[in-house]
């Protein structure tokens, strides 16, 4: 079942790290993020080979967004979601708004 409303405020070009506590038996996990203006169209941005790791025995998702993977976006509000594939099972595990503002320091 999916986590929805995880939404995150980014400024355009920063750096960060987005993390999500994935619940389940996995075995070999592998995680994909897509970036979209919505839920109903094609991504804007896409991270495949999301890292995955276990900790305190929960697997652990973190997606690496770099400065140029959001400076060439317009701002405004766009949807994400993070979707992870075990056995060939795949499912979507988390869902929400990415708010993307503008930045006057670049």
């Amino acid at each position: 079942m999916a986590v929805i409303d995880q939404d995150v405020d980014l400024w355009a070009g920063d750096t960060t790290k987005l993390v999500f506590t994935v619940s389940g038996t996995l075995t070999a996990p592998t995680a994909e993020w897509v970036l979209a203006p919505s839920a109903y169209s094609a991504a804007v941005l896409t991270k495949s080979g999301v890292s995955m790791a276990q900790s305190g025995g929960a697997w652990v998702a973190t997606v690496s967004l770099y400065e140029a993977d959001t400076e060439g976006l317009a701002p405004g509000d766009y949807y994400h979601e993070l979707r992870v594939v075990d056995g060939g099972a795949p499912w979507t595990v988390a869902t929400g708004c990415f708010h993307l503002y503008p930045s006057v320091a670049r």
